[in-house]
């Protein structure tokens, strides 16, 4: 009897233990997206559209050579502007805005994760605020600086009526061939590209133009790539 009673015991505790995992499991899961909208990485599979996304942070001499390719092709892009850039250069977000669409990118572009929530929430809101002032439109998009994010920078995000954004493709580092076959290579519909200003992406930018034109993508704003 005191074996059986052992068993039973040992069974019980067996119990307790798989349904404390399945507790601290469903716990983990929730902490990532289960209680936050998850990150958008693409637009409808069912549309042939491509976006490209061009993130600023830094001040570049390349900027107004990116800028021309695209309204001379008559080409649509979103521009993720950070706060401190666009302190710095009012005009030029002046200019951006009346040809495209701007998202938020932070102010100080740094990496979010392991800031406090006031310092995260600052980072948006006072982004958000700046490019309001500038432009007079209000920014809906939110690409988190590096592509970094916890679920915390996501519930931040979404309490201020944001859409996280982050890119199917990253082509902004590398040489011109490196940023050509990176934006062109097993590009699908609604993918996301993400550019940043620089020698090697002015350069190559016609090409991946007409690449993706030959292939019969549309190339959209992000906003209408999601929708």
């Amino acid at each position: 009897m005191k074996r059986r009673g052992i068993i039973i015991t040992n069974i019980c505790i067996a119990f307790v233990l798989v349904g404390l995992t399945v507790a601290v499991f469903t716990a983990d899961l929730s902490g990532v997206f289960l209680t936050v909208s998850a990150p958008v990485s693409h637009g409808n599979r069912n549309r042939n559209n491509v976006s490209l996304m061009i993130s600023v942070c830094e001040d570049s001499d390349y900027l107004v050579p990116l800028k021309h390719i695209l309204m001379e092709r008559d080409i649509d892009a979103t521009w993720f502007l950070s706060g401190s850039w666009v302190a710095r250069n009012m005009e030029a977000t002046r200019i951006i805005s009346q040809a495209f669409e701007v998202g938020n990118h932070a102010y100080t572009h740094r990496d979010m994760r392991n800031m406090s929530e006031n310092a995260k929430r600052l980072e948006l809101q006072n982004t958000r605020q700046l490019i309001h002032s500038v432009t007079g439109m209000w920014t809906q998009l939110f690409h988190p600086p590096y592509g970094q994010f916890n679920r915390t920078t996501l519930r931040i995000a979404e309490n201020l009526d944001y859409i996280t954004i982050l890119y199917s493709h990253d082509a902004s580092h590398g040489n011109q061939n490196a940023v050509f076959t990176r934006a062109t290579q097993n590009v699908g519909n609604g993918d996301l590209i993400l550019l940043k200003p620089s020698e090697a992406v002015v350069a190559a930018l016609p090409s991946i133009i007409d690449n993706w034109l030959i292939q019969g993508f549309n190339i959209v704003a992000v906003s209408d790539n999601i929708s």
